[in-house]
């Protein structure tokens, strides 16, 4: 659902995977809505019904016209992955630019990283921040400045919080990239212990709660969980990506060991080594407290889900890969 409250909706970083699934939306809804982003030829080709606009949040050029005239600004702009440093600069600039064009309500879309190391299972709002990673405390930062420029006078700020997700455009994800190796037929790579309890959210499932939320003004000033279908551990989730495809199971378990000596050669995959305790600590979010402020927050069972998100690879086979681009 949607509230008159939220105006112009601008998505800045529409071009991912939370970006579409929330075009999708509003473009069911008929409500209008603008993508922002670097490449404008792509904004237009992908969201023809939007108004594009190009921005660069690194550089700051663009952003104030792109948050011209917006009543929400929805923050998905994401950095690459062994460059997060700059998502607190990037936030900063998108910050600026909402105070500047007048903007009432600013949602902050964010991964778990800023938690750091699991201290209660499920992992509630209310855990503290410690994260014991770079990429962990910089995401912190760059929370901490979209929740300190909350006023509720003027610019109303807050965080929602996502755990792995996988889906369409989802490509960026471990889980995508893992069907994206299954259905290819080599053996793929599972980052983590299978028999560890995960959590993966269809992303189309984001796009509902998201804007129920962003309308209600007694939301703002604080950070929101958006869990998972249900715990499941890797093992079972590999199961159902290998019946979606129709094929024997053939895929490895990659340790922390594994992608640190890869990581000696591979930058990225030193990243992912870094952030190997999600993957390992049976980290789960708790969203109890959106479900009690939310009538309703729907969920696609996992087959479903990966079921819909192979027939979309199938039908989408030029985004193979695209974590590694």
């Amino acid at each position: 659902m949607t509230d008159s409250a939220l105006g112009l909706i601008a998505l800045f970083g529409a071009r991912g995977a939370v970006g579409h699934a929330l075009a999708a939306q509003l473009d069911q809804l008929g409500v209008s809505y603008r993508a922002v982003g670097r490449d404008l030829d792509a904004l237009r080709r992908e969201f023809p019904k939007a108004d594009a606009r190009a921005a660069d949040f690194l550089s700051g050029q663009g952003v104030s016209e792109a948050a011209a005239g917006a009543g929400t600004i929805v923050y998905l702009a994401g950095a690459p992955y062994t460059h997060f440093e700059h998502h607190p600069v990037m936030t900063r600039h998108a910050l600026a630019a909402a105070k500047e064009a007048g903007v009432r309500r600013f949602v902050h879309v964010a991964p778990v990283y800023s938690y750091g190391p699991v201290r209660t299972r499920p992992v509630p709002e209310t855990q503290p921040h410690e994260p014991q990673t770079r990429k962990g405390r910089w995401r912190l930062e760059q929370e901490q400045v979209v929740l300190q420029a909350h006023d509720p006078t003027a610019l109303r700020t807050l965080v929602m919080h996502l755990p792995d997700f996988y889906g369409p455009h989802a490509d960026n994800s471990l889980a995508n990239y893992f069907m994206r190796e299954a259905l290819g037929g080599k053996p793929a790579s599972f980052i983590g212990p299978l028999a560890a309890q995960r959590e993966f959210l269809y992303v189309p499932d984001v796009a509902e709660p998201l804007l129920a939320l962003a309308s209600h003004d007694d939301a703002y000033g604080q950070c929101w969980n958006l869990g998972g279908n249900a715990p499941i551990t890797g093992r079972a989730f590999a199961q159902l990506v290998f019946e979606a495809i129709g094929r024997p199971p053939k895929y490895r378990s990659i340790p922390k060991i594994a992608l640190q000596a890869v990581g000696l050669f591979n930058p990225f995959m030193r990243e992912v080594a870094e952030m190997y305790y999600l993957y390992e600590s049976s980290f789960v979010l708790d969203d109890s407290k959106l479900r009690r402020r939310i009538e309703e927050v729907k969920k696609t069972p996992y087959e479903q889900g990966v079921r819909a998100t192979i027939a979309w690879m199938r039908e989408h086979p030029a985004s193979a890969l695209a974590m590694q681009q």
